[in-house]
Formats: structure tokens, sequence, C-alpha cells
């Protein structure tokens, strides 16, 4: 099981990845030692990530059927020629996927824990963008469930996975849970 440690050495050749896991660790109040495994959402100042915010997107899982972008990375709306702020990320799936989708930024957020996947994405122009995302949670006593940062990058030419336009584009096709301090859910998909 990968931890921060092991993810920030995976991230070595994307200093936007390495600069957000690190801000993002910076938030954490207390340290793990003393219980903090997640920055209180008071802490989060988008400032504080400085040049890595274009890459930088919060999402509220409110409920099963919405996890809604309410900060969105300037870069990836750019890159996939629309708007996200107040997108269900829901809406860009196929139906069977969002049960999966909803399960893991669920973990993300009741475990704690963070994720790591490599995922493909379609423009508007129907070009598809391979990309690698990190995904970390933030503590909130605000409604729904919980809310999450994202952090994803395109991948250089040099570490394009095969192109993924097979019914699961938009799902991860490598993915993998990080261990912030509470352990990984024993699974990446929810029991049947």
């Amino acid at each position: 099981m990968p931890t921060l440690d092991d993810l920030q050495h995976r991230l070595a050749r994307s200093p936007v990845m390495q600069q957000f896991v690190a801000t993002w660790r910076g938030l954490r109040a207390g340290g793990v030692d003393q219980g903090g495994l997640m920055p209180e959402h008071g802490r989060f100042n988008p400032m504080r990530f400085g040049r890595t915010l274009a890459w930088i997107s919060l999402m509220d899982l409110v409920d099963d059927d919405h996890l809604i972008y309410r900060i969105a990375a300037r870069e990836l709306e750019q890159a996939l020629g629309y708007t996200l702020k107040g997108v269900n990320s829901l809406d860009h799936l196929m139906p069977e996927q969002r049960p999966i989708r909803i399960w893991r930024y669920g973990q993300v957020l009741e475990q704690p824990c963070g994720l790591y996947a490599l995922h493909s994405s379609k423009t508007r122009h129907g070009l598809v963008i391979n990309g690698e995302l990190v995904a970390l949670p933030l503590n909130t006593s605000r409604g729904g469930r919980g809310q999450i940062l994202t952090c994803g990058v395109p991948l250089g030419e040099a570490e394009q996975v095969a192109e993924f336009t097979g019914p699961d584009l938009g799902l991860a096709h490598t993915l993998t849970f990080v261990d912030i301090g509470a352990g990984v859910p024993p699974s990446l998909v929810p029991a049947a």
C-alpha cells in the first residue's frame, strides 16, 4: 500500500503534482500523530497552492448522485474545452460507472485516504487526453459527505498509456489508494 512519501516519489517527474501533495500536507493540522489526517476545510486557501492552482479542483461529494466541481482547474477546463465549475462530474460518465466513482471518492473521505490514478478524458472535440490525478480529502463540517481536492495533469508523450476509448472512458484505468495515516480500503471496487 503506497504512502504519501511513496506518492511524492512516484510524482518526481511532475513538479505540479509534487507541490500539490506538499501543500496539502502542510495544511494538515496537528500532524498524523495528533489525529490530523485531513486538513480542515477552514485551512484551505487556494492561494497557498501558487502556480499549481491552475491544475487543482475542489469537489463536493454531496450524496450518491452528486460529485460537484466547486473550484475547477483552469488548465483542465481549457484542455477539455468546457466549463466544469458547478458541474456534476458524474454527468460525464455512463450510468453504470457512476456508483464506482462515488464509492471511490467516498472512500477517500471515509477511510480517509488519498487516490492516485491514470485516466483518460474526452474533449468536446472528441480527442482523448491521458493524464494522472491525485485526490486528497478535506475535513469539513459542511453539509454533504465531504470535500476532495484533486490535481490532474496531462501525461507527457513519453508517458502516454494506450489510448483508452472503450466504455470505461472517464474511469481510471490504473488506480491505487494512498495511505495518509489511516490505511487504505481493502478493494478498489465496492463489494458486490
